[in-house]
């Protein structure tokens, strides 16, 4: 199955390709010589540009204030499955909330076995997936 979400370009500090991720996926940061680390969910918004944990930066941009503090990033290899849901109240800006979900929950959520579809919602700007129950409906 194709994987149709936008992929993110890291870049290091040099501006060369340092690795890409698709829209939805994580980064760990990890900071200065105590070594804590974090991960942190992107968004894809455009060419050179990503929201990390909601903050926007150009690419390069990112990679050079992560060398300027000492950090360092990577993608997050082993993602637990999850459910993304957006929402908003009337007038407000769009939220996503990331809810990590087992195989089990998932097959009682749809009623059997699945099969996930990635699909971009451009209209709101975050990606879904539906999920096809075992009767062949959608169910999102």
């Amino acid at each position: 199955m194709e994987d149709v979400r936008e992929t993110i370009q890291f870049y290091d500090s040099n501006w060369e390709p340092f690795f890409q991720i698709k829209d939805g996926d994580s980064i760990k940061i990890t900071f200065g010589e105590d070594g804590g680390d974090a991960e942190f969910k992107c968004r894809f918004h455009g060419d050179m540009r990503v929201e990390i944990e909601g903050l926007k930066f150009l690419s390069y941009i990112f990679a050079e204030e992560m060398d300027e503090a000492g950090w360092t990033y990577e993608p997050v290899t082993e993602q637990e499955p999850k459910i993304d849901i957006v929402f908003a109240k009337y007038g407000e800006k769009l939220h996503d909330v990331s809810i990590p979900i087992t195989e089990a929950a998932l097959r009682d959520l749809v009623g059997g076995d699945y099969e996930l579809t990635p699909v971009n919602a451009y209209s709101i700007g975050t990606p879904d997936m539906r999920v096809d129950g075992p009767d062949g409906a959608a169910k999102m």
